[in-house]
């Protein structure tokens, strides 16, 4: 992927606005006038602000939501994807996409997908990457491959689709292209919360708060656990449990509970 541009700048081609709140940052997928299709150029901004987020220690959430109400993002740009005609090439792109949302699975803190809109083929595979979803109710999920550009999904991303959300709703997305609405979703488990649009930052700002009064290695072990057995169902996480029972805040937690006072964390 080629170097980042600067963050923020605008052209037809979008961008990633990248916006700090205290110990918050959001990523946006800014294109709306194309349903914020991702381009080679949003990816490579992309993977640079998830870079920077891997480093950054006063970080203890992550957002992702796309610009306006239109979509999350509609995934990768077709003219993007109507460059890869070879199989390396296609390969190649795959790899990309995987390396991208293992990066996202693998962050030590929470990621929290706000979906409103379309969220189709890449943009569905981030939000699932993701710990939290929120999304209104006309948004819609899909990967509408077969009956449009005629090409398919990595066995890394159809293993993590059919552990969000079921190998039944992946084989009926990808066979029929159907799109599922998020009050289906819902019921599914893969959207953790519904929201309306008048509700939908109140609603993020809750979360959020949760997030922030909550024990961050005990986040990050949850996290690490379950990218652990998505990939090995007999994985070891001994040392994930070493590492907190051993750590600084399991006796600051454990002395503020049994004094039923609040506990302040310090992340070791």
């Amino acid at each position: 992927m080629p170097t980042p541009r600067t963050h923020g700048a605008v052209d037809t081609q979008g961008c990633i606005r990248l916006h700090r709140d205290a110990s918050v940052t959001t990523i946006v997928f800014s294109r709306p006038h194309a349903h914020n299709a991702l381009t080679e150029a949003m990816y490579a901004e992309l993977d640079a602000a998830l870079q920077a987020a891997e480093t950054d220690s006063a970080l203890e959430a992550l957002v992702l939501r796309g610009e306006g109400t239109a979509a999350f993002t509609s995934g990768t740009d077709a003219r993007y994807i109507a460059g890869m005609r070879s199989g390396p090439l296609g390969l190649r792109y795959e790899q990309g996409i995987t390396r991208l949302v293992t990066r996202l699975q693998q962050l030590r803190v929470p990621v929290v997908a706000v979906v409103t809109g379309h969220c189709y083929g890449a943009g569905l595979l981030l939000a699932a990457a993701s710990d939290i979803r929120i999304a209104t109710p006309p948004s819609h999920f899909g990967v509408p491959v077969a009956k449009t550009m005629g090409n398919c999904l990595s066995a890394s991303s159809v293993s993590l689709l059919r552990d969000r959300l079921g190998s039944s709703i992946v084989s009926d997305m990808l066979i029929r292209s159907r799109a599922y609405t998020a009050d289906q979703l819902v019921q599914s488990g893969f959207i953790n919360v519904l929201s309306s649009a008048e509700t939908l930052d109140r609603d993020l700002e809750d979360i959020l708060d949760g997030i922030r009064s909550a024990a961050p290695l005990t986040l990050w072990a949850t996290k690490e656990t379950l990218n652990r057995l998505q990939h090995d169902p007999h994985a070891d996480c001994d040392d994930i449990v070493e590492t907190v029972y051993g750590s600084d805040d399991f006796s600051i937690g454990t002395a503020a509970f049994l004094d039923r006072t609040a506990p302040t964390w310090t992340g070791h």
